[in-house]
């Protein structure tokens, strides 16, 4: 995997480049961004890590040039503690990650080995696909090309038969392979915060309910499954000291906590099969009253799937312990809930979810759906 290196600070990018050298990682230095940007339009990197503040031209400039030219570029944006406006916009222009100075190598380095994983399983899908294609391509040209051969005729016949079932088997094997990854990245946020134990299979329960009493189909309801699992994913992209601080975070702290929606946002746009599950992500924050975040939409503005994860997420931060406050008890919490209809909630997705548990229907579905 090869790696671009861009900051001006020539001992920063050198203990970078000394770290990722053991790794087998080919690293490119450059202390000007522009020369960086024309080498990387000459040659290929996988990875682009890049400071934010050079003379020359700053990161934000660098990741937006890059991506212009090739948008799937993993960048990364490094930035000192007080550069943290200029982090979060990083993150809104497409970084996939962005680290303060000092670095925390290891979580660098995870962040790194992260990315290297998801290259070689796209690398590697690609390439099996274009092989299968190929087989096929041939085998149709044969085919057209010698109707009068009944051998090469018959063999073709049996090649289509044989590659359409190694391609429906390998659909399968994919579909499988799929959704272990994404339950396997969910557990992989969950274990990195102490607080929150079980958070992402709550949420993903109670948003499954909902979605069960909207009369959505059997394939919309395994999306909303998928969808619900990745609705944080992005806080892989979050320091470990933020998540776990034992006391209530700083309004500077709460800004970096919010920059996780669009970090997930940002490592599977673009992904195949996985941008049905992008508005989990990007609007579980997002309130009903046009006051949330990441971009304040409004009302029926916020996607469906937005409005429920909302109602399901807040309900459980309400009623999970934290460090710094108790977790309400379940009656506060269905008041609270619809204290907030219309204003944080939607208030169809509350009237909904209160009938559920006023009905204590919900115990008994959530059974059913752990069947």
């Amino acid at each position: 995997m090869e790696i671009m290196l861009i900051d001006d600070d020539l001992p920063c990018i050198n203990n970078l480049k000394d770290a990722l050298d053991p790794g087998g990682y080919k690293c490119t230095i450059f202390q000007d961004p522009r020369e960086g940007i024309s080498a990387f339009k000459k040659h290929d990197f996988d990875i682009v890590v890049t400071d934010f503040k050079m003379p020359e031209m700053n990161g934000i400039e660098v990741l937006k040039e890059i991506h212009e030219y090739n948008p799937n570029t993993y960048v990364i944006m490094l930035t000192g503690y007080a550069d943290i406006e200029n982090a979060i916009e990083s993150v809104n222009n497409g970084a996939y990650a962005f680290f303060r100075k000092p670095l925390n190598f290891k979580e660098f380095m995870d962040t790194i080995s992260r990315i290297y994983i998801e290259l070689s399983h796209i690398k590697e899908i690609n390439r099996t696909i274009q092989e299968m294609r190929g087989i096929i391509n041939f085998k149709d040209s044969l085919s057209s090309g010698t109707n009068d051969n009944k051998n090469i005729h018959h063999f073709n016949k049996v090649l289509k038969n044989n590659i359409s079932a190694l391609l429906d088997d390998m659909q399968l094997q994919s579909n499988e392979y799929f959704i272990k990854n994404i339950e396997f990245m969910a557990k992989a946020v969950e274990a990195r915060d102490n607080y929150t134990s079980g958070h992402v299979g709550r949420v993903t329960a109670y948003i499954m309910v909902i979605a069960t009493k909207l009369g959505w189909n059997q394939k919309k309801l395994e999306q909303v499954y998928l969808g619900s699992l990745l609705h944080d994913i992005g806080k892989i992209g979050i320091s470990d000291t933020i998540l776990n601080k034992p006391s209530p975070l700083t309004d500077e702290e709460f800004e970096l906590i919010k920059t996780h929606v669009m970090i997930g946002v940002n490592m599977l746009k673009g992904m195949p099969r996985y941008d049905e599950f992008i508005e989990y992500i990007r609007c579980h924050h997002e309130r009903y009253d046009g006051k949330g975040y990441p971009t304040g939409l409004k009302g029926k503005e916020i996607p469906i799937e937005g409005r429920i994860a909302c109602v399901a997420d807040s309900f459980d931060s309400m009623t999970t312990d934290r460090p710094y406050r108790n977790a309400l008890s379940m009656g506060a919490a269905f008041a609270e809930v619809a204290r907030c209809s219309g204003t944080q909630f939607d208030p169809e997705i509350v009237e909904i979810f209160l009938s559920m548990f006023q009905s204590r229907s919900i115990g008994v579905e959530f059974m059913e759906l752990k069947k």
